[in-house]
């Protein structure tokens, strides 16, 4: 009877002693290569200082797992971009100036089509030559269908042999569809006839 029982504790030293440690709430080192797996970890309890610096790379992080809120401010850079990554969807509106672009990088080819769009000639006279009170006048030009409007000034088509013909400024700008200025010019002629056709600079 008592070998049989010797036979028995022998046979079973591990688990009893297994039991034992578990029983107890004493901790037990575990021997040898790969000996802790996933279910040896209690949930929660690996902390960050239990993880040596430059452990987990890209490929231990699952996909969409970094999100904006887990990025410091100011510190991801144009090294850390990889090329063509972010597009228009990316920025803000209105949040590019030209203090973020640097001198000389933008240039024709990274603008959209840029050309101009003439009114109508007109034209002016007035009273009396090189006396100091100039005629005024005006006229309008528009931009074309789902085109914006950067600019307008005027063209002079005829002087009539006079310097005195100037563009003044633009009156009014309607946003509106098609986008449309009125630009303004002065004119001290005499009788002599003189005339100016609006030139908008537009942006499709």
């Amino acid at each position: 009877m008592t070998k049989r029982i010797r036979a028995h504790l022998r046979s079973n030293v591990v688990a009893y002693t297994a039991l034992f440690f578990a029983l107890s709430g004493s901790a037990v080192a575990l021997q040898g290569h790969n000996s802790v797996f996933s279910d040896d970890i209690k949930n929660g309890e690996v902390k960050r200082g239990d993880i040596a610096t430059n452990a987990i790379n890209a490929g231990r992080i699952a996909a969409d797992a970094v999100r904006t809120e887990k990025v410091l401010d100011e510190t991801l850079g144009s090294s850390d971009l990889g090329p063509n990554s972010v597009g228009s969807s990316e920025i803000v509106d209105d949040s590019v100036g030209s203090a973020e672009i640097a001198s000389g990088i933008v240039g024709a080819d990274e603008l959209d089509s840029v050309h101009e769009h003439f009114g109508s000639v007109t034209n002016i006279t007035d009273g009396t030559a090189h006396d100091g009170s100039y005629a005024t006048a005006t006229a309008t030009v528009s931009c074309g269908t789902g085109e914006d409007l950067l600019s307008a000034t005027v063209d002079w088509t005829n002087r009539a042999g006079h310097n005195e013909a100037v563009f003044t400024g633009v009156d009014s700008i309607t946003r509106a569809a098609p986008n449309s200025a009125v630009v303004r010019v002065a004119y001290d002629g005499g009788a002599a006839t003189a005339s100016f056709q609006p030139v908008a600079t537009c942006i499709f």
